[in-house]
Formats: structure tokens, C-alpha cells, sequence
């Protein structure tokens, strides 16, 4: 479990599903960052120390995973908890 103080980076490329995992989290005093692509999120994590990453797993350009594996290469300890609203159709 994080502590309070703790920097959260939420990433999503759906901006209202963004802002409801943002909205439970800023009530529980953690340092919030947020970003709509993997690539924005990744200039973050160059920038910052970043306790968890929360992202969604399918975005356009680069997804959740290939946003973790790089993510992880910067910060290594950086937990991760990977999300999906949705799913890929099969045909």
C-alpha cells in the first residue's frame, strides 16, 4: 500500500475515465500526475519519481504494456497497475 505523499501517475487515453481515476484518488492526498498517451507519460517519468503508474492497457501509438516495459527501464522499482475498459473483438 502507498503511503500519503506518494506520486501516482494515472495514464489514459480516454480523458473522462482519466479524470473518475483521478477524481478517487485526490481525496486521498497522493501527488497526482496524469497524461492521455504512453509517450506523454513517458516524458514524465524521465522527468519525475513516480511511486505507481496506473495506465490503461489498450491506447493508440503505444499501449499500456510497451508504456510499462520503457517506463520500468527508467524507474525500475516503479509498481504498476494495468487497466482496461474494454476489450479487442475477435472476428
Amino acid at each position: 500500500m502507498l503511503e500519503n505523499n506518494k506520486t501516482i501517475l494515472v495514464v489514459d487515453d480516454d480523458a473522462e475515465l482519466r479524470q473518475g481515476l483521478l477524481s478517487l484518488l485526490e481525496d486521498e492526498d497522493f501527488y497526482l500526475e496524469h497524461a492521455g498517451s504512453g509517450e506523454a507519460a513517458l516524458a514524465i517519468v524521465e522527468k519525475i519519481s513516480i511511486d505507481l503508474l496506473i495506465t490503461d492497457i489498450l491506447m493508440p501509438e503505444m499501449d499500456g504494456i510497451e508504456l510499462t516495459l520503457k517506463a520500468k527501464k527508467i524507474q525500475p522499482d516503479l509498481k504498476v497497475i494495468l487497466i482496461s475498459g474494454g476489450g479487442r473483438q475477435l472476428d
